[in-house]
């Protein structure tokens, strides 16, 4: 009979907090058994290597996990999930990294990309991450528009975030002057500040674009 996920989860946690090591082991490895070609018990398996001070069995049970991925996009959310869980945040960013070129990029793995950023303090990159995902087309703009300002707080009159999003997005409208998704987040982002005549501006120049 295959185990619950929460069942295993649980009994896993409590036996890591009694070190019980050996247990967990033969746990997760129960568990791979009932479940072939699930890399996420890898990263269990890892997680309980380095715990043990095994960290050269650690990191090929995290590297054999890579090496399992498929491309289906949602084993990989599920693998940098686990690795993310484990604070193996540079095991998390490749996982991500083959998901997307093993589906051509199709899948948009930014906003899982850029949470890992945001949680080690790299918020340059999270933004990176968030216009990336905007210049995917209109389908995301919205949502990058949405998780920005979850993320940067526009009632300030000015801090780092804002300053490197501004300046990221004026760049990209100056190297890129045919792309109107990069004139759009501009004008979201002078609505913000509540810099309308600004923004009016912006809206000016994309009408203009729109109609060459």
């Amino acid at each position: 009979k295959k185990p619950s996920t929460f069942y295993y989860n649980y009994l896993l946690k409590w036996l890591i907090e009694i070190k019980d090591y050996k247990e967990a082991g033969k746990l997760i490895k129960k568990h791979m058994k009932n479940e072939p070609g699930n890399p996420v018990f890898l990263v269990d398996l890892g997680s309980l290597n380095k715990l043990s001070g095994d960290q050269e069995e650690a990191i090929k049970n995290y590297e054999k996990a890579l090496k399992e991925m498929t491309g289906n996009a949602g084993e990989s959310i599920n693998l940098g999930n686990a690795f993310k869980n484990k604070e193996e945040f540079d095991y998390a960013l490749k996982v991500y990294e083959k998901a997307d070129k093993l589906l051509n990029g199709t899948y948009a793995f930014n906003v899982n990309v850029a949470e890992i950023h945001a949680i080690r303090g790299e918020f340059n990159k999270m933004i990176d991450q968030y216009l990336l995902l905007a210049e995917r087309g209109d389908n995301y703009i919205g949502q990058s528009q949405n998780l920005l300002s979850i993320n940067i707080n526009f009632e300030e009159e000015t801090n780092d975030k804002q300053e490197y999003l501004r300046t990221e997005l004026l760049k990209k409208n100056q190297k890129d002057p045919g792309n109107i998704v990069h004139n759009e987040m501009l004008i979201w982002y002078y609505k913000q500040k509540n810099d309308y005549a600004t923004a009016f501006i912006q809206v000016k120049a994309l009408d203009k674009r729109k109609n060459e």
